[in-house]
């Protein structure tokens, strides 16, 4: 792994620390800014190669292009000024060089120094100018110290819906305000984005200018457009070959002369913080201004650690800091000046001897590393969605979207729907309704709350929200992710949840709604022509998870004989035969089954049934004396958790709970349902993990494709001759991932989208 190098973009922290700290003086000389690089130098003071980059005074060779060229800008305010000498002062102080160079900028200069070192170094830029994220690349990365985010190039892609290379066509196209680049009329940011996706660049649009919208053509100027783009590309090859590393290598700090400009500008609080070695952290350990790293390089010790510290701490979220801090403060201490390279290999058999303690070396060698490789394969296949299909949703609900915001204002009056406080002025004030709920600024508008008021008007809110949210949450990202051909590539993330499930974002692929009222968005997810959709869904897996884990006789004895476990469950609970359950009775015996995996007590239970709190309590009462083992399971479970402060899954995936004994009955509460969902989730999702290992391989000489996990669902696409040979396949994979004494079961379904394929 390469060191890091530091490129800092001076003249942005000069205005950010001016007007982030305020009022800060002595002897009424202003020093905000001074005290701002002073902390910004602490929090990287064990980094070795630093480079502070600053505008030039003179003109620049875009101004000289374009005299539009950040003229709306106001002039540097006096009490800036005078601090930029003694701030440079501070930095050489630090051992720290700083660059300004004529006629060009600060993002000039750092785009040549990233081009010229990224080969053998890993370059940071330390910056919120959003002009230099068309550098990212494998070795060059952007920090945003307001977010506390470092951006690769994936996440780059993710934050602009583009490549970093069309960044500079993006700012042509859209304008760059900021800069005073106006950009295209009728052209904003998403459509900036779509035109970059459909053309690739400036000269793509340009050829293609005939099949733009009208709006749109006649807006394109050829030779403004060229302009712009020549403003908004960064220069990486300004003559500075003088400037070696060996330059840029930070010398030891002054020490005394650090002291006596501390005490000049009355820095009391930062004169302890130039011992050595001293970490410059808050009391909860955390840096006060920079915690930067760079994303892990993908390699196989990099992601070997990463998963080990999930697995260790599933809080720290693969991260090995944290994970590092978990397991031993001093430990924490003595690695987080290290170099990346350098922490990997001291923590690596410290984290592995922890690993092989806590018993999970199947999870991280059997599990986990060979589902990395699995996650990027699906990834970089994506799945296919029906643009037309999307785009029709988009207009209908737009249209519905609209007229149930008409019906709305029609009986509440004029009203921002979206904001829960005007909405509930109009409700409860203008209206004369009575909630049920009352909050911190108010009276409540969730869902719950609607679906008590009596009145049509609630109904109505409900589904605007929900229209809203299929609009916002699913059908617009979807279009604005979707590649050239008519693929999206979710994100999987493998060390999130606190449970061992996997997530995914840019797009969510694992939250869409199964159906609604206006249409089922599962019907845009298909398959590539000639192929079809496979749907492998685990039947009642975590039910069988509590029947396993807990030797429940009755429920063992149901999943044996392959019974519906609702329809049984009935059958125990009100002890009446089978085929005398209904609807009714069924319903309630099913939210008892899941309510009991959720620590549902009878407050909840009553709520969702619309029954008094006696009859929840009757019902739980009774559930439990006729399947005693899942009762003793569960007050094991609990024990467990309040004893050791954590439970463990099957396969000894832990979650940890430091508030279960608190004396704040709500955070106790929480935390003993989540332990014992935690127990039997987790099981359930280890066995999914085990499950897409084994089917990888066994699809490996054919042509069907794992695209899409959904907890416990698995959809594969796979070519129309090979249809029956897969389905067994995968049906056996996942129902024999492991040797249960509950069987596995699933059902497999097939269908050219996901909703035929599901049902």
């Amino acid at each position: 792994m390469k060191d890091k190098l530091y490129l800092i973009d001076g003249n942005s922290f000069l205005y950010r620390f001016f007007y982030a700290i305020k009022n800060l003086s002595s002897n009424d000389f202003p020093t905000s800014v001074i005290f701002g690089f002073s902390r910004l130098l602490l929090s990287l003071k064990d980094a070795s190669y630093i480079l502070i980059c600053f505008d030039s005074k003179e003109k620049t060779f875009r101004k000289e292009m374009f005299d539009d060229y950040k003229k709306q800008r106001p002039l540097m305010p006096q009490t800036l000024a005078v601090q930029i000498e003694p701030t440079k002062e501070i930095i050489k102080a630090f051992g720290v060089k700083y660059l300004e160079i004529a006629g060009f900028e600060a993002d000039d200069i750092i785009a040549t120094l990233a081009n010229q070192f990224n080969k053998n170094y890993d370059v940071i830029i330390v910056t919120q100018d959003k002009d230099l994220y068309q550098l990212v690349n494998d070795s060059i990365f952007i920090y945003d110290p307001v977010k506390n985010v470092t951006y690769d190039y994936k996440k780059t892609v993710e934050k602009f819906e583009i490549e970093p290379a069309q960044i500079s066509d993006f700012l042509a196209l859209a304008g760059d305000s900021s800069d005073g680049i106006p950009g295209i009329n009728g052209i904003g940011l998403k459509t900036a984005v779509k035109l970059l996706k459909d053309y690739k660049n400036i000269d793509g649009i340009i050829q293609n200018k005939d099949k733009l919208p009208q709006k749109i053509k006649g807006n394109i100027d050829e030779e403004k457009l060229k302009l712009y783009k020549s403003l908004t590309t960064l220069d990486k090859n300004i003559n500075i070959d003088n400037i070696s590393i060996n330059y840029i290598k930070k010398t030891a700090s002054d020490t005394k002369t650090l002291k006596n400009l501390f005490e000049k500008y009355n820095f009391k609080s930062l004169i302890g913080k130039l011992e050595p070695q001293q970490n410059y952290t808050s009391k909860n350990n955390k840096p006060l201004l920079f915690d930067i790293k760079i994303p892990k390089v993908e390699t196989d010790e990099a992601s070997l650690l990463e998963l080990a510290a999930y697995l260790i701490q599933p809080r720290s979220a693969g991260n090995i800091n944290k994970c590092a801090l978990f397991i031993d403060k001093n430990l924490y201490e003595k690695i987080i000046t290290m170099e990346e390279s350098e922490k990997v290999s001291y923590l690596k058999p410290i984290f592995l001897d922890l690993i092989k303690k806590l018993d999970l070396e199947f999870l991280l060698f059997e599990v986990e590393l060979p589902l990395r490789k699995i996650l990027k394969k699906m990834e970089q296949e994506g799945i296919a969605v029906d643009i037309e299909k999307l785009k029709h949703y988009k207009t209908l609900i737009n249209v519905l979207i609209e007229e149930k915001h008409s019906s709305i204002e029609n009986i509440i009056g004029p009203c921002n729907i979206n904001s829960p406080k005007e909405l509930a002025f109009a409700l409860y004030e203008q209206l004369g309704l009575k909630s049920t709920k009352k909050i911190k600024t108010g009276f409540s508008t969730d869902s719950e709350t609607l679906q008590q008021l009596d009145h049509p008007v609630a109904k109505l809110i409900i589904e605007y929200r929900i229209l809203t949210k299929l609009l916002s949450t699913y059908i617009e990202p979807f279009l604005n992710n979707v590649d050239k051909t008519n693929r999206i590539h979710t994100t999987f993330n493998q060390t999130l949840t606190l449970t061992g499930r996997l997530s995914s974002s840019n797009p969510n692929m694992q939250n869409l709604p199964i159906d609604n009222s206006f249409f089922n968005i599962r019907e845009a997810i298909v398959a590539k022509n000639g192929y079809s959709l496979i749907c492998a869904d685990y039947s009642q897996i975590e039910l069988r998870v509590l029947a396993e884990l807990s030797k429940d006789p009755i429920l063992i004895d149901i999943f044996k004989k392959d019974l519906d476990i609702h329809t049984q469950t009935a059958v125990e609970l009100f002890n009446i035969l089978p085929e005398t359950v209904d609807t009714h009775t069924r319903r309630i015996a099913k939210t008892i089954n899941f309510g009991i995996i959720y620590g549902m007590g009878a407050q909840s239970l009553a709520k969702t049934l619309s029954i008094t709190p006696q009859k929840a309590s009757q019902y739980i009462q009774r559930y439990f004396e006729r399947f005693s083992k899942a009762k003793e399971f569960i007050d094991q479970t609990l024990k467990e958790a309040k004893g050791l402060g954590y439970t463990q899954t099957y396969f000894n995936r832990r979650r940890y709970f430091d508030n279960i004994n608190s004396p704040n009955k709500k955070l106790s509460e929480f935390e003993k349902r989540a332990a014992v969902n935690a127990k039997i989730q987790g099981t359930a999702a280890d066995i999914i993990k085990i499950a897409m290992v084994k089917l990888d391989k066994a699809l490996q000489n054919l042509d069907a494709t794992v695209v899409l996990q959904i907890h416990d669902e698995l959809l594969i696409e796979c070519k129309d001759n090979l249809i029956e040979e897969v389905k067994l396949i995968v049906k056996e994979s996942m129902e024999k991932a492991l040797d249960f004494d509950v069987p596995l079961k699933v059902n497999v379904g097939v269908g050219k989208n996901w909703h035929e394929a599901k049902t």
